[in-house]
């Protein structure tokens, strides 16, 4: 026959020498005591690290371990509404696993490791904020820098239109001059003596010679038929201011 009362009596005496600073006895008829439990910091990068924290009231029943406790969860400290339900549930599932024996420690090594999750994910997303912060905190300041750029005063227009004049100026001057390679009708033929020849320097003997390119090409002179204005003095001529 199991002794209830001496099995819970040597459990609370061991919760008491585990967690001497976060115990505290409320009865023994029935036992009832509270643990306060709060999150971990792992290492010493974490000691500025946020701290989750709340109180498990735990009533113990006569029947107990082959009964479950019941359970209470007080003063929670960064620990939301639906986190409180997340950590219930927990505790309802072990509660299930462990009956039959000794729970107190599983059941607030679960707690704690409920808190340890939800500070994890606090700190996970303040972290992305801050790096979205960031991002934005950047292309904020970009966006003003194209928008605003330089301002536009008369003495910055001033400034920008006598280097605007002076680079035209080297500009040109490095260009050359398309009239001072264009040469005169007169240059011409003072420079090509075969330009200053007469026409008929081109006609020799009927014949009239053609230059075309490189190749010189002969071309029988035209004969012009005399015989055609003979009778030209017997042709009337109508007049046009008729």
């Amino acid at each position: 026959m199991t002794n209830y009362a001496e099995e819970q009596l040597n459990e609370i005496e061991a919760l008491q020498s585990i967690y001497s600073d976060e115990f505290e006895e409320i009865g023994s008829n029935p036992w009832c005591f509270r643990i306060a439990v709060q999150s971990e910091n792992f290492t010493s990068s974490d000691s500025d690290k946020e701290t989750a924290f709340v109180v498990v009231q735990f009533t113990l029943g006569s029947l107990y371990p082959d009964e479950p406790p019941d359970v209470e969860l007080k003063s929670p400290r960064m620990v939301d509404e639906d986190q409180l339900v997340q950590i219930s549930s927990t505790l309802s599932d072990t509660i299930c696993e462990n009956i039959g024996m000794v729970m107190i420690y599983t059941l607030v090594t679960a707690v704690q490791d409920c808190l340890n999750r939800i500070v994890d994910e606090k700190m996970q997303t303040t972290k992305e904020e801050k790096q979205r912060q960031t991002i934005v905190t950047s292309l904020d300041m970009l966006q003003e820098a194209v928008v605003s750029g330089t301002p536009v005063t008369r003495d910055t227009f001033a400034a920008w239109k006598d280097a605007f004049i002076k680079e035209q100026e080297q500009s040109n001057a490095l260009r050359p001059d398309p009239s001072a390679s264009k040469l005169t009708g007169r240059q011409l033929f003072q420079n090509d003596e075969s330009l200053a020849k007469s026409d008929e320097a081109f006609i020799d003997d009927g014949v009239i010679h053609v230059n075309n390119g490189s190749n010189s090409i002969q071309e029988p002179a035209v004969k012009i038929d005399e015989t055609l204005f003979q009778n030209f003095h017997d042709l009337q001529l109508e007049d046009d201011s008729d």
